[in-house]
């Protein structure tokens, strides 16, 4: 016969289980709501972007008129120029949308804001997910759901017709694949989805590429006993299969029509360019209106005359070239974005207003951003030694701020790892707290 105890606890673990549930709907709910409640406040519920950010917009409008993934950069060029400056999974998804919908209609456009607010809002479920599968308590894993759910920079994103705010859904369903894995050793397919996962999701947005190593890295050390060389080949080299196997298409696709198998986007060096060169040192509006061809006549026209592969490859050398002639004023400038990225201070060496978001802001969103990577570094050292898992997504929301560090950086930029943030601040804080508890 069960012990009475014992049988009350498994009585009462649905029910416990049924309330989370509810608890996380809630969450989610309320979110979506801040979300979609913000787009209508600022008067751009279901209002299509009128210049900016419309490069998605011209992908999916040319998909539908000339059924081909043509430059967004000539949007008034009849004349389709096949691009790979895009992956293809968002301006597909706009695309089905238009064709269901209306190009560029009201309702498109509420459909479109209304998946970002859903994705968003769902991270903040991941969060929850995550936390307390690295140990967090309960209360704690609430509440970093709870500050996911009304997080500004992911709240600032639901306007816009971009790739972000489901690339936040994926960045954090990414690490949520990772701690799933535990020992013994799961069956090799996983490690294969694991890899088609990854693959998908840079078809959506290459950003988080540069931190795919640790993630692999990291999953296998939960599934093994003791990381080895051999488990760490076996590993990566079955979730490289799937991944290839995913971007094998896209890849082919660009050698064919352009000449170049680019890894899923091709502009990696005017990215770089524009965060070397002259007009970097004033903000990147400053080299956005200088050398991006949506903004620069000059650049447009260069742009046109050498085609896009030839484009790019002459900002590599462009860029190689600054950073040779110049390395010191490189690494200070990267160092200044590093900053930048981590404190939220990029409207102060933007060059111009910071136009993603309302001017009164941004002394809000610098003392936000500030804040949490100052909680995220606290918590990080505290729990250091006591949470191996802890070390692991410190190093995966680190490595992801190099990329922009090295090229140019927005506020936006750091929508992606904000619920990876609130993943490792509440878990350390939780270990933190319990140690000294404990002790």
């Amino acid at each position: 016969m069960q012990n009475p105890p014992v049988m009350l606890a498994e009585a009462h673990a649905p029910d416990a289980k049924r309330s989370t549930t509810r608890m996380l709907i809630g969450i989610v709910v309320v979110a979506a709501a801040l979300r979609l409640g913000y787009a209508a406040v600022t008067g751009e519920l279901g209002v299509t972007p009128a210049t900016r950010y419309r490069e998605h917009i011209t992908l999916a409008t040319r998909l539908l008129s000339q059924e081909t993934f043509a430059s967004p950069m000539t949007p008034e060029d009849p004349t389709p120029h096949p691009s790979a400056m895009f992956p293809p999974l968002y301006p597909l998804l706009v695309a089905g949308v238009y064709a269901a919908l209306g190009v560029e209609s009201y309702a498109a456009t509420l459909v479109l804001q209304a998946i970002n607010a859903l994705a968003t809002s769902l991270a903040a479920a991941v969060v929850f997910s995550v936390a307390r599968r690295l140990g967090a308590s309960t209360f704690a894993a609430t509440v970093g759901a709870a500050a996911t759910a009304v997080n500004p920079v992911l709240i600032l994103l639901t306007t816009r017709i971009w790739d972000t705010p489901i690339f936040v859904l994926g960045a954090a369903w990414a690490v949520r694949l990772t701690v799933a894995a535990r020992p013994p050793r799961a069956a090799p397919r996983t490690d294969v989805f694991f890899g088609v996962y990854l693959g998908a999701l840079a078809l959506l947005d290459p950003a988080l590429t540069p931190v795919y190593p640790v993630l692999v890295l990291w999953r296998a050390a939960r599934q093994t006993p003791r990381l080895t060389i051999g488990s760490i080949v076996s590993s990566t080299a079955l979730v490289l299969l799937g991944w290839a196997v995913v971007n094998a298409p896209w890849t082919l696709r660009n050698a064919r029509v352009l000449g170049e198998a680019s890894y899923v986007r091709n502009v990696f060096w005017q990215e770089v360019w524009f965060g070397v060169c002259p007009e970097a040192d004033t903000g990147l509006q400053a080299a956005l209106k200088a050398h991006f061809p949506l903004q620069s006549a000059e650049a447009r026209k260069r742009y046109l005359a050498k085609g896009e592969t030839a484009y790019f490859a002459d900002c590599r050398v462009r860029a190689i070239t600054a950073i040779r002639e110049q390395p010191g004023r490189w690494a200070v400038l990267c160092a200044r974005r590093a900053a930048d990225f981590w404190f939220g201070t990029v409207a102060s060496h933007n060059g111009g207003a910071q136009r993603w978001m309302p001017r009164g802001l941004r002394l809000a969103a610098a003392g936000f951003l500030t804040i949490e990577t100052l909680a995220a570094l606290t918590a990080t050292i505290l729990a250091w030694r006591r949470r191996p898992d802890v070390r692991w997504l410190a190093g995966a929301v680190l490595v992801f701020s190099f990329l922009y560090a090295a090229t140019h950086t927005e506020i936006r930029y750091r929508g992606p790892i904000e619920p990876l943030l609130a993943m490792l601040i509440f878990t350390a804080a939780s270990a933190a707290q319990r140690r000294s508890v404990s002790a």
